[in-house]
């Protein structure tokens, strides 16, 4: 039993609703250092004073013009810079680890292949979002529904130039993007990026090698110790207990 299978099966063992209540959803800073946890927690403390200061900034602008959105300091901008970027790793990380379990299974090829797609679904939506706001624009025109076609043809005309009319969603879009964002696109290429890796690069994949069997040890070790002292003893043998028989006469 692996540990999300383990937080899972806890989970089901409470009543829980269907889904969780609104504004309760937290996510913890653990670096494995107390140090850093603090001095974590006080920079996204400090990230959100800011950026709900200038959100309450902007309700003002739009009920008063002549209210303006306070400039930040380069402190302020630095604080706001290290604190988005550490959001969005801290949600990349949920992301993998989400996505590990039931996508890629630790191959790194398998992994490299779904983030390029899935970033590739995430500006296509993007551009999508962006041709959907100009059209909207358009029928949001004054007098737009009072106006003759050609008048109408016109207007189209100077939106189909801010679209994206390359096709969206489409294997020639996908190409299009490895190309501009100069991925690789073969196992060759890949397999000559991984060959001319950094001594810094390999030991670090090996330091990230070491910690993930680590961590598989510690768990298969637990799991070995409660088949041999607590499963015995159990009064209701779980699902996860006679999955393992299975796998043990298999």
């Amino acid at each position: 039993m692996n540990n999300l299978a383990r937080k899972l099966y806890g989970l089901e063992q409470n009543a829980l609703g269907d889904v969780p209540a609104e504004g309760t959803t937290r996510i913890t800073w653990e670096n494995g250092n107390k140090g850093l946890d603090m001095a974590e927690n006080i920079l996204m403390d400090e990230f959100r004073n800011i950026v709900d200061r200038l959100a309450e900034n902007t309700k003002e602008l739009a009920d008063d013009p002549n209210v303006g959105i306070e400039d930040l300091t380069p402190n302020e901008k630095a604080i706001c810079d290290l604190g988005e970027k550490r959001m969005f790793l801290r949600m990349h990380d949920i992301v993998n680890r989400y996505f590990d379990l039931l996508v890629y299974h630790g191959d790194n090829y398998a992994k490299y292949i779904f983030n390029l797609r899935l970033l590739w679904i995430i500006e296509e939506t993007q551009k999508q979002a962006e041709n959907t706001k100009i059209e909207e624009e358009i029928t949001d025109t004054p007098g737009y529904w009072e106006m003759c076609e050609g008048d109408q043809d016109k207007i189209q005309a100077k939106a189909n130039a801010k679209m994206h009319n390359e096709g969206l969603f489409t294997p020639k879009s996908f190409s299009d993007y490895i190309e501009k964002k100069h991925f690789f696109k073969t196992t060759e290429e890949l397999k000559e990026m991984i060959a001319n890796r950094t001594p810094e690069q390999i030991a670090q994949d090996d330091i990230e090698v070491k910690a993930e069997e680590e961590e598989n040890a510690k768990w298969i070790a637990q799991d070995a110790k409660f088949l041999k002292e607590k499963c015995p003893t159990c009064p209701s043998k779980c699902a996860w207990y006679k999955e393992q028989q299975q796998e043990v006469k298999a």
